[in-house]
C-alpha cells in the first residue's frame, strides 16, 4: 500500500472514529476493527492473512515470520494502525481505541501483541499504567500479575519512594481487571490511611474500577480536605469515562485555580472531545453565579476547551460583553482564535483591531489564529531546504541581546537558549544576524533557522508574529504571551492553556518546524508537547532524573517521607513532574543524556528508562557541547 493512500486511509479511519465517538459509541466501533485483527491468528490461522491482500491494505492482519521452530505469525498492521492512532487529536478517544486493542491482546493472551501495543500505549498517550501491565506478559514466569492486595503491599514495602511511584502502575492496572466491593472497599481504607505514597496510589487505582461506586467515591475525593488528595482526584478523573455528579465539582476547582484546578481543566477537556453538551451547560451555569474576575476568567478560557456551537456563541457573548472585566473578554477573544466564528464575529474582531487597547491585541492574535487555520502547513524537511528548529522555556524574557537577564528566572537557561541558537545558525546556511553568508552546503542536512520562544505581552506577541513570517533565516525569537504577570516556574501550571494556543500559534506561524526541544517538566514543556504531538512535529528531549533524583535525595535524607509525600507534592507536584518525564522519554523521537557517573544506572533505577533497549534513540552528549 503506498504511503501516502495508506496516510489517508488511516486519517478517514481516524475522523471515522471521533465523529462516531461524539455519539458514545467509539468504544464498540474501536473493540469491532482491532477484534478483527487481533483475533484472527486465534480464529483462522495465518493463512487468512494472505488470503485476501486487499482486505490486508484496510488495514487487516498480515503474516510475518516467527522463530525457527514455530510456525509463520499473523499480526495486525501495526504500521496502518499507527498511523490511525496517530491521527487522533483527542486523548480521551485514543486511550478507548488503545484500550480495545489492550482489551482483545488481553483475552487471546498473545507476548508479542501485548509488547507491541504496550509500545503504542506509551507513544500515543502516555499510558505508562497501560504500558507497564502489557509489558509484563512477556516476561516469562511472570504469569497472571499479582492481585491488588499483592500490589498494595509492595508499594508499603518498596525500599524507595522513588520505586513506589513505578509500582502504583500495577496497582492500577489490576484495579481495572478486577475490581469487586472487597477491592473497592480495601483502596477506600487505603486512601484513608496514613501513607499518602500509597493513597494516592489507589486513587489512580480506583479510578481503573469500572463500577457505581467507584464514581461515587471518586467524586467525593473532590471535596476532599487533604489538598493532595483533591489534585489527584481530579487527574485521575482524566482515565475514566465522563460522569455528570463530578462535572460540577470539576468546574469547582477550575474556578478556585492553582495546581488542581489545571488538573480539573485537562479532565474538563478531555471528556468535551465526548459529552461537550454536559460541560458546557456546566460552565454556563458557573459563570452565572461566579462574580470575582480570577475565577470568571478561568471559566471563560476553559469554555474555549469545548468545541460546540453553544460554547463558541457564550465565548462570542462574553467578547462582546462590555460590562465584563477586561481580562475576562480577552480569555474569550483569544479563546475563538481555535474555533470556526461567524462572519458577524469576524467582523466584529476587525473593527476593534483597529484600536489601541489589550483586546484589541488579543483580536489581532485571534485573526491570527483563524488565518493559520485555513492555511495548510508545509511538511517537516522540505528538500533543498535547511531544518528550522524550535525551543523554548517561558520562565523568561529573552532577545538576542539577553537584556533582562539577572531579571527573575532570566539566568543561565535564557543565556544557554541564545548561545545555543546562535551556534546552531553560524556556518551552516545565512546569518543576517552577523551579516555573513555561510559555505555552501547540502542545505537540507543544516540548520538554517532557529526560533526561540519565551514569554511576553500581548504586543509583543503581535510584533514577534510579524518578525517570524518575514524572517528566514538565522536565530529568531518568539514571544507567547501567557495572559497573566510572571510566575515562578513551581506555581505555573495554571498558565497552561494560554501557554500552549500560543506555542501552537508560533510554530504555525513558522510554516515549517522540523524538531522541536525541549528540556524540563514544567508547564512550558508540558504545553509544547502537545502541541508537537498535534502538529506531528519531531520532539527531542533532554532527559535528566528530575524530580525522581530530587525524591530519592529527600527519602534517603528523611525529609520526604510516606506520610508527608503528598503535603509536599501539593508545592512541588513530584508524582506529576515525574510521569511527565516518563512520557516525553519514552515518546520522543530522540532523547539527548548529560554524562553521569552511572547514567543507564540511574535512568533505569530512577526514571524507569532502559537505554539499552533502543540505543540508536539516545545521545549522549558533554555539557560543553550543549
Amino acid at each position: 500500500m503506498a504511503e501516502g493512500s495508506r496516510g489517508r486511509t488511516a486519517s478517514r479511519h481516524a475522523s471515522q472514529l471521533q465523529s462516531t465517538g461524539k455519539d458514545g459509541s467509539v468504544l464498540t466501533l474501536a473493540t469491532d476493527y482491532l477484534d478483527r485483527h487481533i483475533t484472527e491468528l486465534h480464529t483462522q490461522g495465518p493463512q487468512a492473512c494472505e488470503a485476501n491482500p486487499e482486505a490486508r491494505n484496510r488495514g487487516a492482519p498480515r503474516a510475518f515470520p516467527s522463530s525457527s521452530n514455530q510456525p509463520q505469525r499473523c499480526f495486525p498492521d501495526w504500521e496502518f494502525i499507527d498511523a490511525m492512532i496517530q491521527n487522533l487529536t483527542s486523548g480521551a478517544i485514543t486511550k478507548v481505541v488503545i484500550g480495545a486493542a489492550a482489551s482483545s491482546a488481553s483475552r487471546v493472551r498473545d507476548t508479542e501483541v501485548a509488547t507491541r501495543i504496550a509500545s503504542l500505549a506509551r507513544y500515543c498517550v502516555g499510558w505508562e499504567s497501560q504500558a507497564t501491565s502489557l509489558a509484563k506478559w512477556a516476561i516469562p514466569g511472570r504469569g497472571v500479575c499479582m492481585r491488588i492486595q499483592s500490589c498494595l503491599y509492595a508499594i508499603k514495602k518498596a525500599d524507595r519512594l522513588v520505586d513506589a511511584l513505578r509500582l502504583a502502575d500495577e496497582l492500577a492496572v489490576e484495579a481495572g481487571r478486577d475490581g469487586g466491593v472487597r477491592n473497592l472497599r480495601l483502596l477506600r481504607s487505603t486512601i484513608s490511611g496514613a501513607d499518602q505514597v500509597t493513597a494516592i496510589a489507589a486513587i489512580h487505582a480506583l479510578a481503573q474500577v469500572s463500577d457505581e461506586e467507584a464514581d461515587q467515591h471518586l467524586a467525593d475525593l473532590l471535596s476532599s480536605g487533604q489538598g493532595f488528595i483533591r489534585e489527584h482526584a481530579a487527574w485521575a478523573h482524566g482515565s475514566r469515562t465522563p460522569r455528570s455528579k463530578s462535572v460540577g465539582r470539576l468546574i469547582g476547582l477550575v474556578q478556585t485555580g492553582g495546581f488542581a484546578g489545571m488538573l480539573a481543566q485537562r479532565t474538563l477537556e478531555d471528556w468535551a472531545a465526548t459529552v461537550p453538551e454536559m460541560i458546557t451547560v456546566g460552565l454556563e451555569g458557573a459563570l452565572l453565579g461566579v462574580t470575582d474576575e480570577a475565577g470568571r476568567y478561568r471559566l471563560a478560557e476553559t469554555l474555549g476547551l469545548v468545541g460546540h456551537e453553544t460554547a463558541i456563541l457564550l465565548l462570542e457573548r462574553i467578547a462582546r460583553d462590555s460590562h465584563e472585566a477586561e481580562a475576562i473578554r480577552v480569555a474569550a477573544v483569544i479563546a475563538l482564535g481555535q474555533h470556526p466564528c461567524s462572519e458577524d464575529t469576524k467582523t466584529y474582531l476587525e473593527t476593534i483591531a483597529e484600536e489601541n487597547c489589550l483586546l484589541a491585541q488579543a483580536a489581532r492574535l485571534t485573526l491570527a489564529d483563524l488565518a493559520a487555520g485555513a492555511t495548510p502547513r508545509p511538511a517537516p524537511g522540505t528538500p533543498g531546504q535547511g531544518l528550522t528548529i524550535a525551543q523554548l522555556f517561558l520562565h523568561a524574557d529573552i532577545d538576542a541581546h539577553l537584556s533582562h537577564a539577572g531579571s527573575g528566572d532570566t539566568g543561565g537557561i535564557a543565556t544557554l537558549l541564545v548561545r545555543l541558537g546562535d551556534a546552531l545558525v553560524h556556518g551552516h546556511g545565512d546569518n543576517p544576524a552577523a551579516g555573513t553568508a555561510g559555505p555552501k552546503t547540502d542545505r537540507s542536512s543544516t540548520v538554517n533557522r532557529v526560533v526561540t520562544l519565551s514569554r511576553g505581552g500581548l504586543d509583543e506577541a503581535v510584533r514577534s508574529l510579524d518578525t517570524l513570517r518575514k524572517t528566514a533565516t538565522g536565530h529568531v525569537y518568539g514571544r507567547v504571551p501567557l495572559l497573566q504577570g510572571p510566575l515562578p516556574s513551581a506555581t505555573a501550571w495554571p498558565l497552561r492553556v494560554a501557554a500552549r494556543r500560543g506555542i501552537h500559534r508560533i510554530l504555525t506561524s513558522m510554516g515549517r518546524v522540523d524538531v522541536l526541544h525541549l528540556r524540563m517538566a514544567d508547564v512550558g514543556s508540558l504545553a509544547a508537547f502537545d502541541v508537537a504531538r498535534k502538529l506531528e512535529i519531531p520532539v527531542v528531549f533532554t532527559v535528566a532524573p528530575d524530580p525522581h533524583a530530587v525524591i530519592n535525595s529527600m527519602d534517603l535524607s528523611g525529609q520526604l517521607t510516606r506520610e508527608n509525600f503528598g503535603t509536599i507534592d501539593e508545592v512541588e507536584h513530584f508524582w506529576f513532574r515525574a510521569r511527565l518525564v516518563q512520557r516525553m522519554a519514552a515518546t520522543a523521537a530522540h532523547t539527548v543524556f548529560f554524562p553521569r557517573p552511572e547514567l543507564a544506572r540511574d535512568m533505569k533505577e530512577l526514571v524507569g528508562l532502559d537505554m539499552a533497549l533502543e540505543p540508536e534513540r539516545h545521545t549522549i552528549v558533554p555539557r560543553a557541547s550543549i
